[in-house]
């Protein structure tokens, strides 16, 4: 005849879990999913989502750093092309300052000779300054584009972080078992708002 043996062990003492780990909140926000078996005493398995905090803000946070990184970006790009385009521009404004010194030194020869008039040598300094000026002017600004270029790399590396700091966020709205767990305590329920740090369960 078969016999059906039910096994049974009769321990007394305290009992602890092997490990304990508390489900608390990374980030705030209002609670919008919880498992189904979240109570006390029930048995769940490891990678299951125990809950989910509303990811709405972070989906945003994540955009708007995109968005932002894209701004900065454009900007970067307008100023290498402002910069080809200053660096022309100088050149031409160089051979024309060449051009007006030449002049400006023939007229200075001819005044001595007594064949033009000082009103026109005048005229032809003021000529030469003013070329001077744009030369300079131009040089000022190649010269501090790489200062602005610097503080833009700076900013995108900051949206940069920001990025990464609402994408990491966005992954801790969802609370996951880490091992097969027995359910201690619930701290939570659905549509409750939870601040960071919470335990929640």
């Amino acid at each position: 005849p078969e016999v059906i043996l039910i096994p049974r062990a009769v321990g007394y003492g305290s009992i602890k879990p092997e490990r304990v780990w508390q489900a608390v909140a990374e980030v705030a926000g209002k609670v919008i999913e919880i498992h189904p078996q979240l109570k006390k005493g029930a048995i769940i398995s490891k990678g299951e989502v125990l809950l989910r905090i509303d990811p709405t803000d972070y989906h945003l946070a994540i955009t708007q750093a995109e968005a932002d990184i894209r701004a900065i970006s454009a900007q970067i790009d307008e100023m290498d092309a402002r910069t080809g385009n200053t660096r022309a521009s100088l050149k031409i404004e160089e051979r024309s300052l060449e051009l007006t010194q030449r002049d400006f030194e023939r007229k200075q020869k001819l005044l001595k000779q007594g064949t033009v008039s000082q009103a026109a040598v005048d005229q032809e300094e003021r000529n030469f300054l003013k070329g001077r000026q744009n030369v300079q002017s131009l040089r000022n600004t190649l010269n501090l584009i790489p200062a602005e270029r610097d503080v833009l790399n700076a900013q995108r590396a900051q949206q940069q972080a920001r990025l990464e700091a609402a994408r990491l966020d966005l992954e801790r709205t969802q609370i996951i078992a880490p091992f097969d767990s027995r359910i201690a305590e619930v701290n939570v329920e659905a549509t409750q708002y939870t601040g960071l740090g919470k335990v929640l369960a």
